[in-house]
């Protein structure tokens, strides 16, 4: 006994049936789950792409969102049982592929750190992730062998429906941040970098020339995000001018480093918040871009691209 619309010819007991679509799914569910816990935590996923390709935060950030697209697809797809031969080929092509992401992740930062594979939900390093994506593969292969589905009559139309909301949705959740710093012209001491209030104090002098001063205080969260891509950053393209003030103690600064990998970005630590307050001002993060000890800009940790710090470096 199978259902009418089941068309392949080799014998498909109830047993094997429901096994196979037990196991389609489980694998559904992983590809949903996935992609919302990404969407949960999309910024760390979004800048990994800065780090293994030569592009800015814009298109890294697209990237990321077709990602995500991908893996609701998937998912939408499993579940409604459309176009299974596209559906299961497609599947694994979509696995090798996040294989192939997660091997270039290994070679540019190792075996350390949270892949993102389910965002800040479960910890997994990139050969746990790689390892994962194995066993989902292995497991299709099953369900294929155990349900060889081949489609029914108007599955077009929710194919369709499915593919438009997958590929939508990611961007209405989380809209790509596509906002410019505005120009401003503010005069800038940094002079408490350099009379002790500094550990250590700065080895250049942010005083002359053109820099990216960040300001992060070690308990903000969004220092740390900025922290994390400025490390980013740092490690693709070490020739940008950046350089981070911490705020806090040197506990919580050597926490602050090791939870954002941001160690090797030139830094210096001022334990007294009334004369970081004085540079930074009241709110954190506070990122300027300094020209002679002028602020020309000031931006958030989301305009930091990479062409547009060129862009001003050679202006």
């Amino acid at each position: 006994m199978k259902p009418a619309h089941f068309t392949d010819r080799r014998p498909v007991t109830i047993l094997r049936f429901t096994i196979g679509s037990l196991l389609l799914l489980s694998l559904a569910a992983v590809f949903l789950w996935s992609g919302w816990t990404k969407i949960e935590s999309l910024e760390p996923f979004t800048w990994s792409f800065i780090d293994i390709l030569p592009i800015g935060m814009t298109a890294a950030g697209i990237i990321a969102r077709i990602m995500i697209g991908l893996e609701w697809l998937i998912g939408g797809w499993l579940i409604a049982q459309v176009y299974s031969g596209i559906t299961y080929r497609g599947t694994i092509a979509v696995l090798l592929l996040f294989c192939g992401y997660l091997v270039m992740l290994l070679v540019q930062q190792g075996n350390t750190g949270n892949c993102g594979c389910f965002g800040e939900w479960v910890y997994m390093t990139p050969m746990d992730a790689i390892w994962k994506n194995l066993i989902m593969i292995g497991v299709l292969i099953v369900a294929w062998i155990l349900h060889p589905y081949s489609g029914y009559k108007g599955q077009q139309y929710p194919a369709i429906v499915l593919a438009v909301a997958a590929f939508t949705l990611p961007f209405i959740f989380e809209p790509v941040y596509v906002g410019g710093s505005k120009p401003i012209r503010e005069a800038v001491s940094l002079d408490g970098l350099y009379d002790g209030h500094a550990d250590p104090a700065p080895s250049v002098d942010l005083r002359k020339g053109k820099h990216i001063v960040c300001y992060f205080s070690t308990t903000c969260p969004h220092c740390k995000k900025g922290a994390y891509l400025l490390q980013v950053l740092h490690r693709r393209y070490p020739e940008l001018p950046v350089y981070m003030v911490l705020n806090g103690n040197d506990t919580l600064e050597r926490s602050f480093l090791e939870e954002t990998k941001s160690a090797a970005v030139p830094h210096t630590l001022m334990r007294s918040t009334p004369a970081f307050s004085k540079m930074a001002g009241p709110y954190v993060p506070t990122i300027l871009w300094l020209n002679n000890s002028v602020a020309e800009r000031k931006s958030t940790y989301e305009e930091l691209e990479p062409a547009a710090i060129r862009k001003w470096i050679r202006d």
